[in-house]
């Protein structure tokens, strides 16, 4: 990345990752308690849902993915050599602190020793899963192995890079998300190959039509309850992959806004916004076990009258258990393996040159 790219990355879209993750717990936390569920009496708090919409949120960081992983492999002529170092950082980045977030499954699920090896290598399988969102990881793992062909297809024409995704979802049943990486390595190239200021004056117009668009398929899964009818259900085939292509729109604007945009990047760039970021692998995989299965415990014999109360009290618990153990996986797991990562692969490029 060039230097102005390489700051604000480093700030702002880390800062961008730290929101997502905290999105993606409200989302949860929100789901647990009923709201916005037909059926649950809170429906009318579906509004909460589309604002803390997770389902967008996991779109913008495929597309993010996309774009960061790719970005510094695009103006790379040694794409084979620099291939084995940088999966090797992707493996000792992802795999350590998730095999630390499967380890209360063990107690409780049946699949695991049915599972064991899709589970811990994250091999994409139909199969039950152990810790319900390791599914995404799958998808960032088989995107790593890919990255490498995405990024020579999008070098000769754009079009192949688009055209490849979209074979593999229709032909042999790849996720949907597959387009959203391949958006975000398309995004790169655009902001690499454009100073972004004359590419928003030339293309003004069409950003100014972009902008309720993608506001519009930030809450398109949610605009049926505006009208008085139940949310999509996103656990239909058709209707899921309809609302998370929709959001592909509202995820380019963001991550645009976030390198370019004065107040949006001042406001991720903050000491304590960029700090979540550091941390969100973490919230991303505790706050699942700390809602579902720590809280329960722990206000199992507690009762609050007041729902409101309820609700305040159990998310400040919820937020609070689930920042200590990110950060602790951060400090003593993350952090430590995230180095190993580095000199073993600064290692294996020297031996390849």
């Amino acid at each position: 990345m060039n230097d102005s790219i390489q700051s604000e990355r480093l700030a702002s879209l880390e800062g961008l990752r730290g929101v997502l993750s905290l999105i993606v717990l409200f989302h949860h936390f929100n789901f647990s308690f009923g709201i916005g569920q037909t059926g649950s009496g809170l429906d009318n708090l579906w509004i909460l849902n589309a604002i803390f919409n997770g389902h967008s949120a996991v779109s913008v960081f495929f597309v993010l993915s996309g774009f960061v992983l790719s970005y510094k492999f695009l103006s790379d002529d040694c794409l084979v050599v620099r291939f084995l170092p940088f999966f090797i950082k992707r493996v000792f980045r992802i795999y350590p602190v998730f095999w630390l977030a499967l380890i209360p499954f063990f107690f409780e699920n049946s699949n695991v020793a049915a599972n064991l090896a899709e589970a811990l290598l994250l091999i994409p399988t139909y199969v039950e899963r152990i810790l319900p969102l390791d599914w995404t990881l799958s998808i960032e793992m088989t995107m790593s192995l890919l990255i490498l062909f995405m990024v020579v297809l999008v070098r000769k024409q754009n079009g192949l890079l688009l055209l490849f995704p979209i074979l593999l979802f229709l032909f042999i049943g790849a996720d949907i998300f597959i387009i959203h990486f391949s958006i975000g390595v398309l995004l790169a190239k655009v902001v690499q190959k454009n100073d972004l200021g004359s590419f928003f004056k030339k293309h003004k117009k069409f950003l100014i039509f972009l902008l309720p668009i993608s506001l519009l398929s930030w809450f398109f899964e949610y605009l049926p309850s505006f009208f008085g009818e139940s949310p999509f259900d996103t656990n239909t085939y058709a209707t899921r992959n309809i609302v998370f292509t929709m959001t592909c729109i509202s995820a380019c604007v963001i991550i645009i806004a976030a390198l370019k945009s004065g107040s949006v990047n001042s406001f991720l760039s903050q000491r304590l916004i960029v700090w979540f970021g550091k941390i969100s692998y973490g919230i991303y995989l505790f706050h699942w076990i700390v809602i579902f299965q720590l809280s329960p415990l722990i206000f199992k014999s507690i009762q609050i009258p007041s729902f409101i109360l309820q609700y305040s009290i159990q998310l400040l618990t919820v937020l609070m258990l689930t920042t200590i153990f990110s950060w602790l996986a951060y400090k003593f797991i993350e952090k430590p393996f995230i180095q190993i990562g580095k000199r073993l692969a600064a290692k294996s490029e020297a031996f390849s040159i």
